[in-house]
């Protein structure tokens, strides 16, 4: 549809969503109003479209695989509440965590351990830091701001990682190889790596993380959240993970009980993908690279997590932390503590997926904002409108393959290349381009109350997802707006030097956050 009536689906889950605090609702009433519109308000079709939609979303093998990957999670985290294995980590952290600020500092710097995979950083940290956190009388919904952005952050610039498939994909089927037709000459590979040190919003929030916890930032809605855990013990919790599971304290608790099941899921991912895609040493006909593009991620992160959590009860059976009967509890727990996120990810799927297959709001987005521009505003108009397009389906890969497949030949069409394929070298400010789509797609999810990553933080974290969606927007706007600098400075020294436009753009991004967050504390303490 080619109308602004696409746009108002989100924004009546965003509304919702603030004014109900009930998510579930919100993405019912979003859902159905989408159904409404793509068949231009006629009630039968609208029901068929729905039927449609939800039979191909539950029968999708991927979706099938991520249900099993989050209920067998849930299990893990159980194993290792159960076990002690989160208690002995929780009291290592603890000897060396003497203040709040120290605890926060350590939920950082476990994310940025945990990069491998964001599912696992965003389920693992939470059940790890709440005891801690608790203790200095964090509220929950700061500990969830904390750990949302910096999983989506850190996997997005981290070179091997489960993502790493899917982004190289997508730079494949957008144009960028040495084969079939493609309109750019470069491995798509390397020009993710090139891509990198221009997903500026990625090291700028990170950076911005470690100021916040530093600098005791505190301001808006997150600062009354803070008062109120100070003054009265109100930490904001909703159903935290680990109450939902037996949390009786181990007798001898071990950091074996939480090594083994996640240093396994590592290790099982880091065959698992090759192996998966073909990889050469496995038998296979591929590359390492080109096996980490061709895996098939969601499986892999499954059969991981299987793994991991046989070879964890095993462990636990053998060293009589864990009877026989506990296996079946556990899995019983897990299954209960990952059912209400599961349920309302599958619903924001299920919306995302009328937004960009039916509604196409994300290209109606992008069309209506890039229009004809100077080509050094270019970045900062991708960067802008991939956070619109995420904001609003609650999609980082959604809004990659909506954006890079548009970014590619507008960028040749601005640079006058007719003759195809051209060499990735003869157009450097593709790379802040694809860099901007990539940390507008992060930012958008950050923002969006449909995403995934909103979802399982505030889960994690044990957090009103409501209230943890009103606490972290003021928090994230000074990386936004650092970002959008970023790239407008960007988009006039890349053409001279691809390193000094690189590291000037960073610079100046972190510097513009910083200095607008210290202003914010300042004015914004009510």
């Amino acid at each position: 549809m080619n109308s602004f009536l696409v746009l108002l689906p989100p924004v009546l889950v965003l509304i919702l969503s603030l004014a109900t605090k009930n998510i579930v609702r919100s993405l019912f009433a979003g859902i159905i109003f989408s159904a409404f519109i793509a068949t231009k308000f006629n009630l039968i079709k609208s029901g068929t479209i729905i039927y449609t939609n939800v039979y191909n979303q539950i029968t999708d093998l991927s979706t099938i695989f991520f249900i099993l990957l989050l209920l067998v999670l849930g299990t893990i985290i159980a194993f290792i509440t159960k076990t002690g294995g989160a208690q002995a980590l929780g009291n290592i952290i603890i000897k060396k965590s003497k203040t709040a600020k120290a605890a926060q500092t350590s939920c950082l710097l476990l994310s940025i351990a945990l990069f491998i995979d964001d599912y696992l950083n965003t389920l693992t940290v939470g059940p790890v830091m709440r005891n801690l956190t608790d203790k200095f009388s964090i509220p929950r919904v700061k500990l969830a701001y904390l750990i949302g952005t910096m999983a989506g952050a850190i996997i997005i610039i981290a070179p091997i990682s489960s993502w790493l498939g899917v982004l190289v994909g997508q730079l494949e089927t957008s144009g960028i190889s040495f084969t079939g037709q493609p309109l750019v000459l470069e491995d798509p590979f390397f020009a993710y790596l090139s891509t990198i040190p221009f997903i500026f919003y990625s090291f700028i929030i990170i950076a911005s993380n470690f100021f916040i916890v530093k600098k005791g930032i505190s301001y808006g809605p997150m600062h009354t959240f803070e008062l109120n855990a100070l003054n009265t013990e109100n930490l904001g919790e909703d159903k935290p993970l680990e109450k939902t599971v037996e949390n009786e304290k181990a007798s001898s608790p071990s950091l074996i009980d939480f090594v083994t099941p996640i240093f396994s899921f590592i290790i099982a991912l880091l065959i698992g993908l090759p192996f998966s895609g073909g990889f050469y040493l496995f038998g296979g006909q591929h590359s390492f690279i080109a096996s980490l593009k061709n895996a098939d991620s969601s499986l892999v992160l499954l059969i991981s997590s299987i793994f991991s959590l046989i070879l964890s009860l095993i462990s636990g059976l053998i060293r009589k932390k864990l009877s026989a009967s506990d296996i079946l509890t556990l899995t019983k727990e897990g299954t209960v503590m990952m059912l209400p996120s599961v349920i309302t990810i599958l619903l924001a799927w299920l919306f995302g997926a009328f937004l960009r297959n039916d509604l196409h709001t994300g290209d109606y987005l992008a069309n209506l904002v890039l229009g004809n521009l100077n080509i050094t505003l270019i970045p900062c108009m991708i960067f802008l409108t991939s956070v619109a397009i995420a904001l609003s389906i609650g999609s980082t890969w959604g809004t990659m393959a909506i954006m890079a497949p548009i970014t590619i030949p507008m960028i040749l069409s601005f640079k006058n290349i007719t003759t195809l394929p051209t060499a990735i070298i003869n157009i450097p400010i593709l790379y802040a381009c694809l860099g901007a789509i990539f940390s507008g797609a992060t930012a958008g999810n950050h923002l969006s109350p449909i995403s995934d990553s909103t979802i399982m933080a505030s889960a994690s974290a044990g957090a009103h997802i409501t209230d943890y969606i009103k606490a972290r927007t003021l928090y994230l706007i000074p990386s936004i707006i650092g970002a959008i600098i970023a790239y407008l400075i960007c988009g006039f020294l890349i053409e001279k030097s691809f390193y000094i436009a690189a590291l000037t753009s960073i610079l100046s991004g972190i510097a513009v956050s910083f200095a607008i967050m210290l202003i914010f504390n300042k004015i914004l303490k009510k």
